[in-house]
């Protein structure tokens, strides 16, 4: 009997994918961005799009007539390695669009949190077909070049699709952007602009499709919430029932919000133990709390809160760079604090600042930059 060489070859391909998703510098930086919170689609067809070119290059590295039985995918093959790659990239894309789509219901006022799509299984039942129908692995391997970035695309626009349905059972009036990138096609132009919901929400409406090398972006507007009828139960929305309901669902997402920050928060403070420049466990819960509940800014004054950074046992230092170099906070400087090896708090005040006034400003290499008002609030750059 033939040995089983999937086992073997799907484990080569999980290994790169992840060492070459790891370190591509587009993917990471989308991810930094959207967990930093200044979430917008465009991140996430960012990401999508280059996670699906990521998948691509390790399946043509990988996969070949030559190391295939009689140079053919069998349909047990591309079943066996194809699909958990794809729902691989599904979860990695879904997750990162509902953390977007978070972002914006929060800033339109919504406690809603995003959700994730489920499996568009024809699409995958349609690429593992594409593939091994062929004589020979060769002749079809572009079915895995940009089909698979396709693919990683839709996952986007499915999330798109996934929350204007919820919100719209809410009671909500979603509205639907799509953009046309760059010297697209005839038909993308025609189904390009901002469509109400309802009006689109047909299945397979082509606001919700893209041919072979699109990269038209399909966004998603919670809109105002206002009093509408739902087509389905002719209930009308806006009504003391829908109120109440969507009062409860938020309470349900703001709580499910708090154990995953307060997750994050403990992650974080594992990180910070293990890290250079190590912490006593007072400074850990102190910084880690701040930069997770940043509107704790707001019970300092700025020499307050430099004051208690001392008395915690940091090295508050002037800052390093611009106008203020070196200058003492006292003489009207301002300052920042070094921890966690590649992490720092900076305070900058009004004189010589480039955001209009004085701010706050936390850097990690996971993170990112994020700039914050007295008050805590987001800055907006």
């Amino acid at each position: 009997m033939a040995d089983d060489i999937v086992p073997e070859m799907l484990a080569a391909i999980e290994k790169d994918f992840k060492r070459r998703y790891a370190a591509d510098d587009v993917i990471q930086e989308a991810l930094k961005m959207i967990e930093a919170g200044n979430s917008t689609y465009k991140l996430a067809y960012a990401h999508a799009e280059q996670t699906g070119r990521v998948l691509a290059r390790v399946l043509q590295d990988h996969l070949s007539s030559d190391v295939l039985p009689n140079g053919r995918m069998y349909p047990n093959i591309a079943e066996r390695i194809l699909a958990p790659m794809l729902v691989n990239n599904q979860d990695l894309i879904a997750r990162a669009t509902a953390n977007v789509q978070t972002d914006l219901n929060r800033a339109a006022g919504l406690g809603i949190r995003g959700i994730e799509p489920p499996l568009n299984q024809d699409r995958v039942d349609g690429l593992i077909k594409g593939i091994s129908q062929a004589e020979k692995y060769d002749d079809v391997a572009w079915k895995l070049d940009e089909p698979v970035v396709n693919f990683s695309e839709s996952v986007v626009d499915d999330t798109v699709r996934e929350n204007a349905d919820f919100h719209t059972e809410a009671g909500l009036s979603p509205k639907i952007i799509r953009t046309s990138v760059g010297n697209c096609c005839d038909w993308c132009n025609e189904v390009a602009g901002t469509h109400e919901y309802e009006d689109v929400s047909d299945t397979g409406n082509d606001v919700f499709r893209r041919h072979a090398h699109c990269r038209c972006t399909v966004e998603y507007d919670p809109g105002d919430g206002s009093k509408r009828q739902n087509v389905h139960t002719k209930r009308v929305s806006g009504s003391n029932e829908d109120r109440d309901m969507r009062i409860r669902q938020a309470q349900r997402w703001e709580e499910n919000d708090k154990v995953e920050r307060e997750k994050r928060k403990q992650a974080r403070m594992e990180r910070l133990e293990g890290g250079k420049n190590k912490l006593t466990p007072e400074q850990r819960a102190f910084i880690v709390d701040l930069e997770y509940s940043p509107d704790k800014l707001a019970e300092y004054t700025p020499e307050q809160l430099k004051a208690k950074f001392e008395s915690l046992g940091f090295e508050v230092k002037p800052l390093g760079r611009g106008d203020l170099k070196n200058i003492p906070f006292e003489s009207g400087g301002g300052y920042r604090i070094n921890y966690g090896g590649d992490s720092y708090l900076q305070y900058h005040p009004d004189e010589g600042s480039h955001h209009g006034e004085a701010y706050y400003k936390f850097s990690d290499g996971r993170r990112g930059r994020r700039r914050h008002n007295l008050d805590g609030s987001k800055k907006e750059d």
